[in-house]
């Protein structure tokens, strides 16, 4: 697993149980592992970064009760801040609408402060609805494909309502590394004495369509996402011992990696607010700042009736001097 993992900078996790510490990765630093909590039969989410992007990485929430965990990747790795979030929901939550409520509060938070990609075992079905109102978004986005022949069903609905409400497009079955929205999930299930495979889409990779998609709904250069089939894994014999027995490939687990691939610059810079005005320049003589014109037949009258009107008492000597040289400066005496 060392060499699959070295290939990419982040690494999240969902459905970890309960290890009394973080796992050691090679080149990587657990940012949080979030275990799941006392007496709950499934759950627990973490994440890992590359060494390098450590300095430049925080963990900015998590929810160990509902299995949400929030990572922040500050500049100079992008133009602007970028939110991973990792989820795991329980296939028999016991309260499902407070996981969603939250995961949506959440998400809306962090699209204030900059973008956000999610992902995670949601054990959600969501066929091939539309996530997105079909009225918001012009031009739509390519149609999403999906191998999973099952129904939607309740987390799938909740699912597909958070893509409305946040703008998040399910990048499952839109690109060229997944062409038909492969399955996530190998599920042993027992049919007349036999246990057979039912392959589902439970796992996913949320995404904002304007991060993704260019203007004309075309998937931008370098973006990329893909379901791992197991053979890539290139699994030690130590691993290969089923935890379940009838895991597909004698693997340890039963859920397919999912990798999304982005370029570095395409996270715009944030948006920065209009400069203020230019200030104006100070004025340079009186007519300038008293928002006066001289007329020209009534600039030497004027000015002699400063120097010899006996009605003028109050303006002081330095007063007239003052308008006289202002009066000079504009080319009135």
């Amino acid at each position: 697993m060392s060499s699959f993992f070295s290939k990419y900078d982040v690494l999240a996790f969902s459905h970890t149980g309960n290890p009394r510490q973080s796992p050691i990765l090679s080149g990587f630093k657990c940012l949080r592992l979030c275990t799941r909590p006392h007496k709950a039969d499934s759950g627990g989410v973490a994440i890992y970064v590359k060494d390098w992007m450590h300095p430049s990485t925080s963990v900015a929430q998590y929810d160990r009760g509902e299995g949400i965990l929030w990572i922040k990747i500050t500049p100079p790795i992008f133009a602007s801040d970028l939110f991973i979030g990792v989820v795991y929901l329980p296939p028999r939550h016991k309260d499902g609408a407070l996981f969603w409520a939250l995961l949506q509060q959440h998400v809306q938070h962090f699209q204030e402060l900059g973008q956000v990609i999610l992902t995670g075992d949601f054990n959600a079905h969501t066929g091939t609805s539309a996530d997105y109102p079909t009225t918001a978004i012009n031009p739509h986005p390519p149609q999403r494909e999906n191998s999973d022949s099952s129904g939607i069903e309740k987390y799938g609905r909740s699912l597909l309502s958070l893509c409305h409400a946040t703008g998040l497009l399910l990048m499952n079955g839109r690109t060229p590394g997944d062409p038909i929205g492969a399955a996530t999930y190998d599920d042993p299930m027992r049919k007349k004495r036999a246990i057979v495979q039912r392959r589902t889409v439970i796992d996913y990779i949320l995404a904002p369509s304007s991060l993704v998609f260019d203007a004309a709904g075309v998937l931008r250069p370098l973006v990329d996402m893909r379901v791992v089939p197991y053979q890539e894994l290139r699994l030690s014999p130590s691993t290969t011992r089923s935890l379940r027995g009838h895991t597909r490939n004698g693997a340890r687990f039963d859920h397919h990696p999912l990798t999304l691939t982005l370029p570095r610059d395409i996270i715009p810079p944030p948006s920065l607010p209009p400069p203020p005005p230019p200030i104006p320049p100070p004025p340079t003589c009186l007519e300038d700042s008293l928002g006066l014109r001289w007329s020209d037949e009534l600039r030497i009258p004027y000015a002699n009736l400063i120097k010899t009107d006996p009605r003028i008492e109050n303006l002081s000597a330095a007063q007239c001097s003052a308008v006289q040289r202002s009066a000079a400066q504009c080319s009135a005496v």
